[in-house]
């Protein structure tokens, strides 16, 4: 997010600050609580219980399912066979995914926190598109306005917690490739 932010501070400040690119406030809080911070906490904390190839399918596939039938209730889209039949295969498939580490795990074994909170995550980020596509706000103004909301939120919580100190003692190399990665693309 520092990254991001950083970027995209320049688009914001040329659309308006006080107005966080004619958004306002309210509706840009919204979109921070549902495509900022807690939802990358809740997609990566996934990881720490559950395996990576879970987090690759349940997280994009039920964010999917979730955007589909979400724009179909709330926004009056039609649903067709076809996005019922999609709908279907892929909860069997997460089905199938899950149904080892449900009925099948040992005692102490918890992917499916992990499975839960990718999830979550997947309910935050369909509120998030559910919400550009509801108030018909243009996706670079939103992301403009998570990212550097999201750099005022995590910088201060990361150095409180963390300290500059272990910033610093983080290896510059993978620290760039990741704000790079996850900052710019």
């Amino acid at each position: 997010f520092v990254v991001a932010g950083l970027a995209m501070l320049p688009l914001l400040l040329y659309w308006g600050l006080p107005t966080l690119a004619g958004i306002g406030w309210p509706r840009s809080l919204a979109l921070l609580l549902t495509g900022g911070p807690l939802f990358a906490i809740v997609q990566t904390g996934g990881y720490a219980f559950a395996p990576l190839a879970h987090g690759a399918v349940i997280a994009p596939s039920t964010v999917t399912i979730l955007s589909t039938v979400a724009a179909g209730v709330v926004l009056g889209e039609v649903l067709t066979r076809s996005h019922l039949a999609g709908a279907t295969l892929v909860l069997a498939g997460i089905t199938m995914i899950g149904w080892q580490e449900i009925f099948d795990s040992a005692p102490g074994e918890r992917a499916w926190i992990g499975d839960a909170l990718f999830f979550l995550s997947s309910v935050l980020w369909a509120g998030f598109t559910l919400l550009i596509r509801h108030w018909q706000i243009n996706a670079v103004r939103a992301t403009s306005v998570v990212a550097v909301l999201s750099l005022c939120v995590v910088v201060p919580v990361y150095f409180g917690y963390r300290g500059v100190a272990h910033l610093a003692s983080l290896p510059t190399g993978p620290l760039v490739f990741q704000g790079i990665v996850q900052g710019l693309v």
